[in-house]
């Protein structure tokens, strides 16, 4: 009988950043498309979703205010 094992599954990363804006700056400069700063669902944060180099892998940016 063969078992099967769970496979590990990365469902997404976040970053917490002191400035958001100066982090997003330097990705920007980089070459790293980011979106737009938006209010986070949290209150007192603001976040960012970076949307190319993260082989697929769901990354965001948080700042607490």
């Amino acid at each position: 009988m063969k078992v099967k094992l769970p496979q590990d599954k990365l469902w997404g990363l976040a970053w917490e950043v002191e400035d958001i804006v100066k982090k997003i700056d330097e990705l920007i400069a980089d070459g790293t498309n980011v979106s737009e700063i938006k209010k986070g669902v949290k209150e007192n944060t603001l976040v960012a979703t970076i949307k190319s180099h993260t082989h697929n892998v769901p990354t965001l940016l948080i700042q607490y205010v």
